[in-house]
């Protein structure tokens, strides 16, 4: 089954509501709890006002109480929805449960009564507590708040009655919190799902195009934003006129291409309710990623062992990103899958950090690492490779990020990158002065080129294509530059002979200096002995960057360019 197409079906048990905290993957639950509504029961007792598991007593659906659950977790949705739509209410006799404060030199008794529950339809009265409950927090607030454990209305029942209603009355401030407006709303949408079968599963399908866009977006490595990201997608005067961005104009393209769901989906929602905001789609890319993540994962977890390869850098916006992949064979296929970035600097661990002073040492690395394996759920005493370049930050056998990783994966083994080895073994031939000065020249020619359009135009006249530059950091990527280079000589020295004859003296004398270092036999023979190691170097390198190579291959390729050479 194709990978994309497996995130695709694993989306689909996902219901994605920004700003509602929904409970996840309630659409099977809820289906099945509608089916035995009228014939499930549940059953309850009652000892010192909690749940047990002896001497069960049938509740009735009419006669829920919010006090028979109270300190239960994973309350099923028939419960949920009793609780919310049948939860015991007070006969019209029933003496309700005083609190006594002192008032005015005496004591005064102070309870509830039905005007209170009709007030604030959210709350309800515990016969078995004796106390009152918000329905809606207690089945959806968080459990704490900033820190501050919730309990009163929420977890616990309310006792005190002295001061229930005015400004700063317990009801009236409980009515004005934000987790409680979040968790009534959350029921809300519990209710409506609960009670609309279809609900769940319209909603699926409109998220569904919107979906597979940003998976094609992101499968494809399409930027996603435009100009401008917001605003009306359909219907807009100045379509032709504007660009939205690619994410807005697939979809556009989608609604004229016939997605009559897509079209009914962004006719009908408001404008707060369309799920492509660019939040909203930050919000599904983050859930998409953590699909993909869960998928490796528990590929890795099927096989059992793995590997992993992991570097840090500087990105252009000064950011520290270290970049983890995982390696491992699964169907006698070896893989290796990019799992993230992080910001190095924001995931240094505590104990790492040193009279106060951010470092990212071997051993902060190496912590960050076994941190993100963690948090994956793999198991460190599963990885048996590391692999990594050949700083001494990585490779240290003191404070190395790879001997911290060690002393937590004892079955893991060191395999550097032998592909960054061979460049800097490249590298050294540096030293060899005229080898160190033909490549400054290849430099300085192609750069006379670029650096003027005009110069450009003769160059494309005589030869028919711009020359490749040589890269600065690669030095076995220089073979495709530098070949080039050799087999345009001559149209490149008839370029330079041309732009000799020009009136500008900057250009025509820097092109008779170029024609006169590059005729010279040292710059020639130079240039082919070059070439004669690059072309056996290149073949090398991109095997050893193959995902597929494994150890016994990538030492018969080295040993094979050692003899190679070793005979010239």
């Amino acid at each position: 089954m194709d990978f994309i197409t497996r995130v695709k079906r694993k989306l689909n048990n996902y219901t994605f509501r920004p700003e509602i905290n929904v409970p996840n993957n309630t659409n099977n639950a809820i289906m099945y709890d509608r089916e035995k509504r009228e014939t499930v029961s549940t059953t309850t007792s009652i000892k010192d006002n909690n749940l047990t598991s002896n001497l069960m007593k049938p509740v009735a659906i009419g006669c829920m109480d919010i006090g028979n659950f109270v300190d239960k977790i994973n309350l099923d949705h028939y419960i949920k929805y009793s609780i919310l739509r049948n939860h015991w209410i007070p006969p019209l006799n029933y003496e309700y449960p005083w609190s006594e404060h002192v008032r005015a030199g005496g004591a005064k008794k102070r309870k509830p009564s039905k005007k209170h529950l009709d007030n604030y339809t959210w709350l309800v009265l515990s016969d078995v507590c004796k106390g009152l409950f918000c329905k809606y927090c207690f089945l959806f607030a968080p459990t704490n708040v900033s820190n501050v454990e919730l309990k009163t209305l929420v977890k616990k029942p309310l006792l005190n009655f002295g001061k229930l209603t005015g400004r700063n009355g317990y009801l009236e401030v409980h009515n004005r919190n934000k987790y409680h407006c979040d968790a009534l709303q959350s029921g809300q949408q519990f209710l409506l799902a609960y009670e609309n079968p279809n609900y769940m599963t319209e909603n699926r399908e409109r998220l569904k195009p919107i979906i597979e866009t940003l998976i094609l977006c992101g499968k494809q490595n399409i930027p996603l934003r435009g100009h401008r990201d917001d605003g009306e997608l359909l219907n807009s005067n100045q379509q032709l006129l504007k660009n939205d961005g690619n994410f807005r104009e697939i979809l556009r393209y989608r609604v004229q291409s016939g997605d009559m769901i897509l079209k009914k989906h962004l006719e009908s929602s408001s404008s707060r309710a369309t799920y492509i905001s660019k939040e909203t789609q930050n919000k599904l890319l983050h859930c998409i990623g953590d699909e993909l993540k869960s998928l490796i994962v528990d590929q890795i977890k099927d096989v059992g062992i793995y590997a992993i390869i992991f570097d840090e850098t500087t990105d252009m916006s000064h950011t520290e990103q270290l970049s983890l992949s995982l390696r491992y064979v699964y169907d006698e296929k070896i893989y290796e899958r990019f799992i993230q970035f992080v910001d190095a600097y924001k995931c240094i661990n505590n104990n790492d950090i040193v009279s106060g002073e951010l470092k990212l040492t071997g051993r902060a690395i190496g912590h960050i690492v076994l941190d993100i394996l963690e948090n994956l759920g793999l198991d460190p005493k599963l990885c048996v490779g590391v692999g990594t370049d050949g700083c001494s930050v990585m490779t240290s056998n003191d404070i190395g990020a790879v001997t911290t990783i060690l002393e937590t994966c004892p079955m893991a083994v060191r395999c550097p990158c032998f592909n960054h080895a061979l460049n800097i073994s490249l590298s050294q031939s540096s030293k060899v002065v005229s080898i160190r000065n033909t490549v400054s020249i290849l430099k300085e020619v192609i750069a006379f080129f670029n650096s003027s359009a005009k110069r450009q135009v003769v160059l494309k006249n005589i030869l028919k294509h711009n020359l490749k530059g040589l890269c600065q950091t690669r030095w076995i990527e220089m073979h495709d530059g530098v070949l080039q280079f050799k087999s345009s000589l001559s149209k490149i020295i008839e370029s330079l002979v041309e732009i000799q004859g020009w009136t500008d003296k900057a250009s025509s004398s820097k092109a008779l200096s170029l024609v006169s270092t590059i005729c010279t036999s040292e710059f020639l023979i130079s240039l082919y002995s070059l070439i004669d190691v690059l072309k056996h170097s290149l073949v090398v390198s991109r095997l050893l960057q193959s995902d597929s190579l494994d150890l016994q291959n990538s030492t018969q390729a080295t040993q094979s360019i050692l003899e190679l050479l070793g005979e010239k």
